[in-house]
């Protein structure tokens, strides 16, 4: 997606380089504030604003430097500046108005219209009366609600102070008042500090003058200014007419705070509690846990034991959120994705429903898992762009010297693979989850669970899921925004690794020594990476959509829902995955049945792709949205792929000016990634394509029936339920009925009421060859099945037959993919066999034995492998061996 700013967006714009401030200052000014660029939004409703309105801007503390930020930025903006400024409340501040009051020979005096409505028993103060004053003449204000932490804070504060005066002046007057809540925040006013830091200095969020001083000189490159949903008083009034003028006071200011304070979690996230502080509420809801309760009651362990085991999983899972450490990571990536990326292209108007959802309570990432470089690339966008990085869920292979030492600190919580046998480290871990819930902090999971090796998106995992929802149900907090994301490359890092491993190969355990050895990724390219945001799932809604209750009382309903939760997460990480030139040049090479393809075919069927995938998606990578740049930048793709993966380039004349593009044997596992990437877009069309193509080769005419191809697309749909994510909110007859339109009004047939007559068999073809590395598995995986008639095998020994018997197939010509022959399709394939009841397991040493179930017979498999072959691109009739 473009990098088009949104209408609707905390994403600042720049201003011209003009200040506020007398011209002898503007340098300085412009040096500490240059890069601190002022909302859109805000900018555009207070353009709108102040000419019928009057503007008080607010802050939720003293903020003498967000005074003069707006000093400087407002004027470059035509926006009107302060007349009076109340709240900051400096030393300075009140000798000045100490000498003022003396040369007017008196404190500032009330105007009577606003102040005979006043509740006449509250002694209005000083600074009171000017806003007052100011407001009633209608000239721009600045309010500073409360005093920042340190030796200039007032005790005993009202906290309706300020408040009281903006409704007393709007109670009297037909002109609106409308308050704009700013914040000036930093990213590094997240993660942990000590108690006696705070009580010295300030929190980060709240510092006295020396504290607030270093942040600003310190941070004046990565400070972000944002602005709350402004509040008209006018209509703050007559939505609550029943309340006294204290009360409205009251709620006025506490609406204030609040809006800033979500628009302050948005950038730096919550404040953190101790690791000690965050042991104790753990180890406390250990102690009321049923499950921790009964344990401990049949295993007989003291409660003494039970604590000091608590206390050392707890610092095996917890992350130590460091925002030094976190800059510093941002720097090394930096500099590491400057090197080996052309670019990072993100999805800004999901950038923005991000910055929204963080308002609203915590954010729960859940991106797709492609690369090791997922967990860099997420985090470091977000610290980009001003927003906090969430607390990611590593597996603890991860946790290796030194790298575990800084993923820790910068937000990774660790999690061993399996929770089996271990009642108390599964407790203490979902208590974890709800501590992390409950103070508003921001995670991140892959609910694929572990890295595809093929590109595709794996089936969900339900673990994590289960536990947040667990979590919500307890109260940790009143909503969960769950945000979807796809990060989709180019070219892979782990490419060569994916390679070996789907050859069947051993997954080789992450080391330091492992880390090193990729350093040589820094002398090579691998194009773009792109970073999608999903539409945002939020937790409540769906529960009340689902009619389940948002508590603990109903757990049965609710694990009935988990899986369909989890597939609707993973289908809004597919509806996102970008369509890159890359993935759509290596989709026609790879399903194009010639031998070789010429340039300008390869470019022809390229771009009827892209047209295709246009009513399946606005996903297009920035090369791809504008028709006229589409072939050059899939010339350019085809000629990156061929330097890249060694792609065999011919030209069979003298003549013959444009190449013939050929695939060898070996890279077409290297191209299998790229186009698996798209493939959930396409794999209702390409069921029905090849769905077509059978039944008009075994009928031999160009109409079929739409029943006959109804029929093998459910057959198809059903094989093949553990390798596409499909629509969770319609039928498979909607999506068929909706799909074979599509393919009708785009020219691939004609369809009329039951008959459906085949106009580019070419085109189809190119949509059915999708879907012939996937047949192919399938049917040996079932004739595989034949090596279990003599006696059992382990899980992995039948895995490495039956790639060997795909691997034969195909240099007999039976089949012709030899990517149908990776490890991660052939599991998927078993695995689904056995979910038929055609494989019986049984554990045995904890290793898994297989053997046949009764209904497997001989006759059975035979009878689903010959309607298999019915859909092989090489018929192999009964010659199978």
């Amino acid at each position: 997606m473009q990098e088009s700013q949104p209408n609707n967006s905390q994403v600042p714009q720049k201003a011209p380089q003009a200040s506020g401030h007398s011209w002898f200052l503007a340098p300085f000014f412009q040096w500490l504030f240059g890069g601190i660029n002022y909302p859109e939004e805000a900018n555009r409703r207070l353009q709108q604003d102040h000419q019928s309105a009057t503007i008080v801007y607010a802050a939720s503390t003293t903020s003498s430097w967000l005074v003069l930020y707006i000093n400087h930025v407002l004027p470059q903006l035509g926006l009107p500046l302060a007349k009076v400024v109340v709240g900051l409340r400096s030393q300075a501040h009140k000798l000045i108005r100490r000498l003022w009051n003396k040369i007017r020979k008196g404190p500032n005096r009330p105007a009577s219209d606003w102040a005979q409505r006043y509740d006449s028993n509250h002694q209005f103060t000083d600074e009171e009366i000017s806003l007052a004053n100011a407001v009633a003449a209608q000239k721009t204000s600045f309010v500073c609600l409360r005093d920042r932490h340190g030796p200039n804070r007032r005790r005993g504060q009202d906290n309706t102070l300020f408040a009281r005066s903006l409704i007393a002046v709007q109670q009297t007057s037909d002109r609106p008042i409308i308050v704009y809540p700013h914040v000036l925040t930093d990213r590094a006013l997240g993660g942990n500090e000590s108690l006696i830091t705070k009580r010295i200095f300030g929190a980060r969020r709240r510092p006295g003058a020396l504290r607030a001083l270093f942040i600003r000189v310190a941070t004046s490159t990565t400070s972000t200014v944002r602005v709350a949903d402004p509040i008209n008083l006018k209509d703050f009034l007559n939505e609550n007419p029943d309340l006294d003028d204290l009360a409205i006071s009251r709620k006025l200011s506490h609406e204030i705070t609040t809006r800033l304070a979500q628009e302050e979690r948005v950038v730096a996230g919550p404040e953190h509690p101790s690791e000690e502080i965050l042991q104790k509420h753990i180890i406390r809801r250990l102690e009321k846990d049923p499950g921790v309760i009964a344990w401990q009651r049949e295993s007989g362990k003291s409660s003494h034991h039970i604590e000091r085991k608590a206390r050392k999983y707890i610092s095996e899972i917890a992350a130590k959120y460091d925002v030094n450490m976190l800059r510093f990571v941002d720097i090394c990536v930096a500099l590491i994705f400057n090197r080996i990326y052309d670019g990072i292209i993100v999805d800004q108007r999901g950038l923005a429903r991000v910055a929204e959802a963080s308002r609203k309570g915590p954010v729960v990432f859940v991106p797709c898992h492609r690369s090791h470089v997922d967990y860099l690339a997420l985090s470091h966008t977000l610290w980009r762009y001003s927003l906090v990085p969430p607390h990611i869920a590593a597996g603890i292979n991860l946790s290796f010297f030194p790298m575990g030492y800084i993923f820790r600190r910068s937000g990774a919580f660790f999690m061993r693979r399996t929770f089996r046998g271990n009642p108390l480290y599964a407790a203490v871990f979902k208590h974890y989850i709800f501590e992390l819930l409950k103070m508003g902090v921001n995670t991140e999971f892959f609910i694929e669970g572990t890295r595809t090796r093929t590109g595709k998106l794996l089936m969900p995992k339900y673990g994590m899921v289960k536990m947040i929802v667990e979590a919500w149900q307890s109260g940790a907090c009143d909503d969960v925004q769950f945000v979807p994301v796809s990060i989709d490359y180019e070219r892979i890092i782990e490419a060569s690794s994916y390679q070996r491993e789907l050859a069947g190969a051993e997954k080789k355990k992450e080391d330091l020594g492992a880390l090193l050895k990729t350093t040589g990724v820094l002398r090579s390219k691998f194009g773009r990476l792109h970073i999608q945001f999903g539409q945002v799932l939020s937790l409540k809604h769906y529960a009340e959509r689902q009619q389940l209750p948002q508590d603990t009382s109903a757990p049965n309903q609710w694990n009935q829902k988990i899986p369909r939760l989890g597939f609707e997460i993973l289908r809004r990480i597919a509806d996102v995955c970008t369509v890159t030139p890359t993935a759509v040049i290596s989709s026609v090479l790879l399903s194009h049945h010639g031998r070789g393809i010429g340039l300008s075919k390869l470019v022809e069927l390229g771009t009827e792709l892209i047209e295709f995938l246009e009513g399946a998606t606005s996903a297009f990578s920035e090369t791809l949205h504008a028709p006229h740049n589409r072939a050059p930048a899939l010339i350019e793709a085809v000629e990156k792929i061929a330097d890249d993966t060694k792609l065999e380039v011919q030209r069979p004349g003298r003549r013959d000016v444009e190449p013939i593009y050929r695939v060898p044997e070996e890279s077409r596992l290297l191209l299998d990634f790229p186009k698996n990437q798209i493939i959930n877009y396409l794999a209702p069309s390409s069921i029905i394509a090849l769905s077509i193509l059978r039944a008009k080769a075994d009928s031999g005419e160009q109409s079929v029936k739409v029943d006959t191809i109804r029929e093998s697309s459910r057959f198809l749909s059903r094989l093949f339920k553990q390798e596409f994510i499909y629509r969770a909110d319609a039928s498979f007859d909607v999506v068929f009925d909706e799909t074979a339109a599509t393919l009708a009004v785009r020219g691939y047939f004609e369809l009329d009421e039951d008959t459906v007559t085949i106009v580019s068999e070419e085109k189809l073809q190119l949509l059915a060859g999708f879907l012939d590395p996937f047949i192919e598995a399938y049917f040996c995986a079932v004739d595989s099945l034949a090596e279990l008639e003599s006696f059992p095998l382990w899980d992995k020994e039948l895995l490495n037959r039956a790639l060997e018997l795909t691997r034969r197939r195909y240099l007999e010509g039976k089949i012709s993919r030899p990517e149908s022959a990776n490890q991660t399709l052939m599991k998927t394939a078993l695995s689904w066999l056995q979910n038929e009841g055609w494989v019986k397991v049984t554990t045995v040493d904890k290793k898994k034995n297989l053997e046949l179930t009764e209904t497997a017979t001989s006759a059975e498999r035979q009878k689903f492998s010959d309607r298999l072959t019915n859909f092989l691109s090489t018929p192999v009739g009964h010659n199978r061996s």
